[in-house]
């Protein structure tokens, strides 16, 4: 099941400590298959908004009741970039891809974005196709990987399946670039060892 909530308040982590809050309490009582497990805000920059405190407290809370919440924010859960697709290559080659334009030399995971078809702001029925994707687009990335981690075992941890990520992913001259497969291959090993098959 996928939801959707929107926040309010720029300037303020207040809307998104209350909605993760109210996530969490939304999970209580409710068996894992019904929980909402992944969170995915594409936005950043809640260091330099008020009630960062309160922000670092909402997260921490999350993690510990098993919701990963994956956000554009560097001071987040993980430091990641961007991937540009090197046109006329192979893109389920990992060497296929060049740094983004979105991404720092501390990066641990860089992401694929861009070169995708999207909804036109010119007007309902227009598209537009855009090659530079930012971190906005990187985060649902990674959500959907997690949400499908929690397919395959659903008892996996937060933290685990960001430790999976960087455990599995490709070193390239690009930089460590997330890998789909062998991160799910990871996670189905995991699900083996805690069930001791």
């Amino acid at each position: 099941m996928v939801y959707f909530v929107a926040a309010l308040g720029w300037g303020d982590n207040r809307p998104c400590c209350d909605i993760l809050n109210e996530i969490i309490r939304f999970n209580q009582n409710r068996d894992l298959s019904e929980q909402i497990r992944v969170v995915s805000i594409s936005y950043g920059g809640f260091s330099q908004q008020a009630h960062f405190d309160r922000w670092r407290e909402a997260l921490a809370k999350a993690e510990q009741n098993g919701v990963l919440v994956v956000t554009c924010s560097h001071g987040g859960f993980l430091i990641y970039g961007t991937l540009a697709h090197i046109t006329g290559k192979d893109p389920d080659d990992p060497l296929s891809y060049r740094q983004g334009k979105y991404s720092l030399a501390m990066d641990v995971l860089r992401v694929p974005a861009g070169n995708r078809t999207i909804a036109s702001h010119y007007g309902p029925d227009m598209y537009t196709f855009d090659r530079t994707g930012a971190l906005s687009w990187a985060a649902p990335y990674l959500a959907g990987l997690a949400a499908l981690a929690y397919q395959v075992d659903p008892e996996i941890q937060p933290k685990t399946i960001v430790e999976l990520w960087l455990q599995t992913a490709v070193r390239t001259d690009a930089g460590p670039i997330v890998n789909p497969v062998g991160f799910i291959e990871a996670v189905r090993k995991h699900r083996q060892q805690s069930d001791g098959i």
